[in-house]
């Protein structure tokens, strides 16, 4: 209505009513027009007084009065025991509405005062936006006027120029009776809301306006002031939309504003109250400042400038806001199971939500204590402690609860999009070696393993050195912690180590001696065979305390319990000879172990990755299996493999000088990395046979035959 009345009163002000009959009776072009708008006024002040009679009897309206203040939210500071003790003096299944809250005017004030941040920033957008468009409300026929028609508002009334500058405000007018047109376009609004998301919306609005300002100012055109003006309808149908879906969105669902502490009692309507305020106050500020802006400017186009740098302002401000809503929708989990898994951490699941459909959620720790878990409130399934949301969670109660917003943190839920579709740089940072072929400290000869600790130092088998190498995180050269004594079978030296696992708990090495058959173990320069008259080439540790062996001689992989080498290991995958079935491999070499105990397994000379389920009598090709080739549904000479925790498989494609990500039960593999060829250019691999990632998701690759190890960081 506000657009539509808006729209009817400048389409009044660009009528030149000075040449109609009514100017010869009322005078000049502002007395015809101002006493249209008060016979208007007339109008309409006599439809509503005689318009249907409300109840005055206050016993009549006191249930719906008292009704209306349930939406009332306590925002509490009592800590969980005082709020056990308050819950018993109610009914066992509800909790109190604040029905018979006494409500003083200090709390009402205090409301206002002190806001949870979130509002804050909603706020301080609005008053932003109310300040961008209020500029061009108030002074954007001063603009025409002066500086499109090139009028003088200063002159006489016969002056040329004085009456150039009336017909651009009245130009001005038939312009700003275009933008409440726009005003439709709060539908197509929400529809992208729906597609693209609020945040985009609420910014996106104010860069548009903020771009049309701009334009405008630029160009000074007449048909540039009526296109343009349409930017301003966008921005005004935003500040009529938006903010206040926010706000009961997000008391519907008592997630918004309930940071906030000291006790307080919000209601929505106060929010809407604030919220709302800031259009007077981006009044009163801009009417204060703007004559002095158009002064020291010394042009009306100042009027734009102004207009465009506040709405960046509130597309920067919206921006801190939408931090608050992005935390919360970017833990929202869909078409997903109570329980079921939504996030990269096993230990979280998806929680429902009530009332939403899909089987709709938030992701959160699944293991929170039940008993301080406070029951939803009843009647509209609200929580009254700070910082909850009410979900399902059967394992605790039948009765919805109240689930602590903190426990759905993306640092403890990680969201499992953020690992699909991940690409790296494709220059890599040389980490270790990289100087040539040598034994030096800061040299390399042919390094087939590695391991990374969770500080991002790298253990490298530095194979033809024969020895383990530790290269400190950005250090310039490495370490030697096993081997460096030449090659030979002592218990001190190393013949070829293929691979390398650290065990973090007793803090020694675990190394797969190649030529020597054996898997020993190095602490603090002592040492252990633990594993003799083995062919062993891969290694892996799984986080219940075995430790897993390729077995390439008997074309196996073999088990032990850490600690426990006196006897041939349980075979977990192959032991049936050569060969290219199911149940067979043709020289296991790297091996991987999952969270449930899945071995995959790189078949070297059958040029496959197969997956071998815990228990299983087979195993299943989950990359490669189709010959030796270059093809996309093909390996050639499989390497290092590593599977994340959405069962994406990356292996090393030895032959082809490439990375290769496989999803299980698809024909074809992606690139990684490694798509130009072999060689030693920073986005080259020759010869590449094991990876690892650190921590943040960089990806570590060997390159074997160009002797250093290299780091394709993730993009983010």
């Amino acid at each position: 209505m506000a657009g539509l009345g808006g729209s009817l009163g400048y389409f009044l002000g660009g009528i030149p009513w000075e040449k109609t009959a009514l100017a010869r009776i009322l005078g000049d072009h502002i007395h015809v027009l101002f006493t249209i708008v008060w016979m208007i006024y007339i109008i309409c002040l006599m439809l509503t007084v005689t318009a249907a009679k409300e109840p005055t009897n206050i016993a009549i309206m006191a249930p719906y009065l008292n009704r209306s203040t349930s939406r009332q939210f306590l925002v509490s500071t009592y800590s969980i025991n005082n709020f056990d003790e308050d819950i018993q003096q109610h009914d066992e299944h509800t909790l109190t509405t604040s029905n018979n809250m006494k409500i003083s005017y200090m709390d009402y004030l205090r409301s206002i005062i002190y806001m949870p941040s979130s509002l804050k920033w909603l706020c301080l957008t609005n008053f932003f936006c109310w300040m961008a468009i209020v500029s061009y409300s108030l002074y954007f026929t001063d603009f025409v006027g002066q500086a499109v028609f090139g009028g003088n508002p200063k002159l006489g009334f016969e002056h040329p120029l004085r009456v150039l500058y009336n017909d651009g405000v009245r130009f001005g007018s038939w312009g700003m009776a275009v933008y409440p047109f726009f005003l439709v376009s709060p539908i197509i609004f929400l529809f992208l809301k729906i597609k693209k998301g609020i945040k985009h919306v609420y910014i996106g609005s104010q860069l548009i306006y903020a771009i049309g300002m701009l334009l405008m100012g630029y160009l000074r055109h007449r048909f540039a002031v009526i296109i343009l003006s349409a930017t301003a309808g966008i921005l005004y149908s935003t500040l009529f939309t938006i903010p206040f879906l926010l706000i009961s969105k997000y008391y519907a669902s008592n997630t918004y504003g309930q940071t906030n502490t000291n006790g307080q009692i919000r209601g929505i309507g106060t929010d809407v109250a604030i919220v709302s305020s800031m259009v007077f106050l981006a009044q009163f500020c801009l009417s204060s400042t703007m004559g002095t802006f158009i002064h020291l400017a010394n042009s009306t186009v100042m009027v734009t400038i102004v207009a465009s740098i506040l709405s960046i302002c509130g597309a920067i401000s919206a921006t801190e806001f939408m931090i608050f809503i992005v935390q919360i929708n970017s833990q929202i989990c869909e078409k997903t199971p109570q329980y079921g898994e939504c996030s990269t951490n096993s230990a979280c699941g998806c929680f429902h939500m009530i009332g939403a459909n899909d089987d709709t959620g938030v992701c959160g720790f699944l293991w929170p204590t039940c008993s301080r878990l406070l029951r939803c409130n009843s009647s509209d399934n609200s929580c009254l402690q700070p910082n909850t949301i009410c979900v399902q969670h059967p394992q605790c109660d039948d009765f919805p609860l109240c689930y602590p917003v903190t426990m759905i943190d993306q640092n403890m839920c990680p969201p499992m999009k953020n690992k699909i579709n991940l690409k790296w740089k494709q220059n890599a940072i040389t980490v270790a070696g990289g100087n040539e072929k040598g034994q030096e400290l800061n040299q390399l000869n042919r390094p087939v393993g590695i391991f990374i600790d969770e500080k991002k130092n790298i253990f490298i088998a530095d194979s033809e050195n024969h020895r383990i190498v530790e290269w400190k995180y950005n250090g310039k050269e490495g370490q030697i912690i096993a081997g460096g004594n030449w090659q030979g079978n002592q218990i001190d030296q190393l013949n070829e180590p293929t691979d390398v696992v650290v065990d973090q708990q007793s803090h020694s090495i675990i190394i797969a001696d190649y030529w020597n058959r054996r898997v020993i173990q190095w602490l603090n320069q002592s040492q252990q065979i633990l594993i003799s008259s083995i062919d062993c080439n891969g290694l892996a540790m799984d986080k219940y305390g075995f430790l897993y062996v390729s077995d390439y001689g008997k074309n196996a992989v073999r088990r032990w319990k850490m600690g426990e080498y006196n006897n041939e290991g349980i075979i977990v995958a192959g032991g049936n000879g050569e060969g290219d079935q199911l149940n067979q491999f043709n020289h296991p070499g790297f091996i991987f172990v999952d969270n449930d105990q899945s071995v995959h397994v790189s078949d070297l000379n059958n040029h496959r990755v197969m997956k071998w389920r815990k228990d299983a009598k087979e195993g299943i090709v989950v990359a490669g299996g189709n010959g030796y080739g270059r093809n996309l549904n093909q390996l050639s000479g499989p390497g290092g493999v590593i599977v994340d925790d959405l069962g994406q498989i990356y292996v090393v494609d030895w032959g082809n000088n490439r990375v290769m990500r496989w999803c299980e039960g698809k024909e074809e593999g992606e690139f990684i990395v490694g798509e130009n060829g072999g060689g030693d250019e920073s986005n080259q691999l020759y010869g590449p046979t094991g990876l690892l990632f650190d921590v943040e998701g960089n990806l570590y690759v060997t390159d074997c035959s160009n002797h250093r190890i290299q780091k394709f960081e993730i993009i983010l």
